[in-house]
């Protein structure tokens, strides 16, 4: 039992040291910020951020350019333009 503890003991060290020398030691002798590891996180989450940034604006072109498509029909069968921009709000369209 007391082996074991000692071999815990030693191996915590261990992991200490290898956390200093890899977060700490490393990025000083490198001119880089400290503590990379915690860094990396927030740059993954701007990253999804990001990446749903993009989705929307691609969602948002890609809706302008089916209404285009749909004014573009409606002017070129003299339907009366009934976009969800005309609409009352509530996604139904008032066609006049």
């Amino acid at each position: 039992m007391i082996q074991l503890l000692i071999l815990l003991e030693i191996l915590a060290g261990v992991a200490v040291v290898i956390f200093v020398v890899t977060q700490v030691l490393f990025p000083i002798f490198n001119g880089t910020p400290t503590f990379p590891i915690f860094r990396m996180r927030k740059e993954n989450e701007q990253l999804i951020e990001m990446s749903g940034e993009i989705e929307k604006e691609q969602l948002r072109i890609e809706i302008e350019k089916l209404t285009r498509e749909l004014d573009e029909l409606h002017k070129r069968h003299n339907i009366p333009n009934a976009t969800p921009k005309e609409g009352n709000g509530n996604g139904n369209v008032n066609a006049s």
